[in-house]
This record gives C-alpha cells, structure tokens and sequence, in this order.
C-alpha cells in the first residue's frame, strides 16, 4: 500500500477512535454506553490493529503485542489477584479496566494467528516422528481434532466451575486459566487441521510408520517437497486473521462486544458462538498457512 493511503487511513481509523473513545468515556454508566460506545470503540480498535499487523513487519508488531500483553496481565493481576486478596487497595473502575482490556485484546487478538503458524513452524521437527509403536504415524490433522475434543472437555469443566467461580478463594484464577485453554486449543487444533486439510477430508488419520518416514524426509527438506510448501489455489489467510479475530473479540466480550438488547443472545451463547468461529478461522487460516508464512517472513523449518 502506498505510504499517502497508509497516511489517509491512519488518521481516518485514529481519529474514529478518539471519537468514540470520547463517547465511551462520557457515557460509560448508561446504556448508550454499553449498547453503543462500547461496541463501536471494539470495532474500530479492532480494525486500527488489523490494518497494522498487514502493514508493519513482524518484529514491529511484536513490540506492540508484548506491550499490550503486558499491560493486559498487568491490569488483570493487579484487579483480580492482588486487589482480590487485599480488599484496602482500590479496583479499577469499570471504565478503567474496560479500556485496558479492549485495547489490549484488540491488538493481541490478531497476532495469535500469526504466533501460531511461528511455533508450528519451530518446534514442528519435534513432533514429526509421530510415530505410535514403531507401526503408525500420527497425522497433524488427527493432532488438532484431539486438541479441539480436550477443549470440548474443559469446557464442561468450566461449566461445572461457574457456579463457585466467585465463592472459593482462588478459583477465578483457575477458571481463567481454564478459560484461556479452551480458546487456545481449539485454535491451534484448527491450524492443524486446516494445514492438514487435504487429508482430513479423506479421513486419512493414520498411516504406516514406511510412508511417514517418507513425508518426514520431504518436511526436513522443504526445497523438494513442492506440495507441502506450495501455496493453495485459493488465498484464505485474510479472511481467516479476521475471522479468528472477531471471534475472540467474541469470546471475551461477549454481550459487551454484541448487546443483548439488540441480538437477544445470552452471554454463554455467545461464548460457544465465538470459540466456533475461532476453530473455523484457525482452518481457513492453516490451509493458506504458506501465504502467512510468507507474509512475515517466517523460516518453513527452524531447529
């Protein structure tokens, strides 16, 4: 994109977001606040870092999520641990810690997918030996459909959690924590099974440990293998970032991010909605993992 277009939007998405930023500040207590301020200051927050990460290199966004990722710990620690335990120090207001974790959410949401195709990529020769009792090779496609079936799993974990999440002392930190694997883990199973998607839908799970001895040469040699590292037919990484990305702005915001005056859907609801959407853009996003990959200049093979 030319420099005066990235100029032109920039200030455009910047001033936007003061805007309603003021809003938000302003009406915060009321409904128009929650109902109208609040998902349009998500919105354009959202957007203001989607068009970064597609602009900036890969090292210059990654300044802007430690940054934010600290802050946002930071915020949480201080208002549900320390200030849980010592009742004397003050909590963050509702607006205070809603601006924190909006901004920070919003730059951290996008950069997860590209954090994942990263660490596939480096610690994948880790893992290429998937080799069950010398006979048969594990596919990464059947690898991600386990990791979503153990976040199916902590999720009624976290239902039977909910009722006492407030009551016992100390079981917030473990919901969190929880929480924070049944979003992650869908995710990074739906990577896998979208890289892996051409033999996911032949239902092609196991094979003989001869033939993944075979497909484990090529992947430590990515020059000759031509059809692991070839780009799909069709370009689905964008549209995959952004999916994934709305989704989690979803799961975490809930009712805040879509008000349940106006789509009449609970909470809960929204939360399954949006770790759906998750695992789906996780798919899209690793079927067109090599145009990512390419995009921030990420090595097809780090030991």
């Amino acid at each position: 994109m030319k420099r005066y277009l990235i100029f032109i939007v920039s200030v455009f998405l910047i001033s936007a977001a003061l805007i309603v930023g003021y809003g938000y500040w302003a009406y915060y207590l009321t409904p128009i606040g929650r109902e109208l301020y609040r998902p349009l200051f998500l919105i354009i927050n959202s957007v203001i870092f989607l068009f970064l990460i597609f602009i900036l290199r890969f090292k210059n966004y990654f300044y802007l999520f430690l940054i934010f990722l600290i802050i946002g710990l930071a915020a949480w620690l201080y208002n549900y641990v320390i200030a849980f335990f010592i009742t004397d120090l003050i909590k963050l207001s509702h607006f205070q810690w809603g601006l924190i974790i909006s901004i920070s959410i919003c730059c951290i949401a996008p950069f997860i997918s590209v954090l994942c195709c990263f660490f596939i990529q480096k610690y994948e020769s880790k893992f290429m030996n998937n080799v069950i009792k010398g006979k048969l090779h594990l596919h990464e496609g059947f690898a991600g459909i386990m990791l979503i079936c153990i976040a199916v799993g902590l999720y009624f974990i976290r239902v039977l959690l909910s009722p006492y999440e407030w009551k016992i002392s100390g079981l917030h930190i473990l919901a969190t924590i929880v929480f924070s694997f049944i979003t992650l883990l869908p995710f990074f199973g739906g990577f896998l099974v979208g890289r892996d998607w051409d033999d996911v839908k032949k239902f092609k799970f196991l094979t003989k440990a001869s033939n993944s001895n075979n497909a484990n040469e090529k992947l430590q040699n990515p020059e000759t293998n031509n059809d692991f590292y070839a780009e799909k037919s069709k370009n689905t990484h964008l549209s995959g970032v952004i999916i994934s990305t709305y989704a989690i702005m979803i799961v975490v915001f809930s009712t805040d991010f879509l008000p349940y005056s106006v789509f009449y859907i609970p909470a809960e609801t929204l939360r399954i909605i949006g770790w759906f959407f998750f695992t789906i853009g996780a798919i899209v996003i690793g079927y067109d993992w090599i145009r990512l990959k390419k995009k921030f200049d990420i090595k097809p093979y780090i030991k």
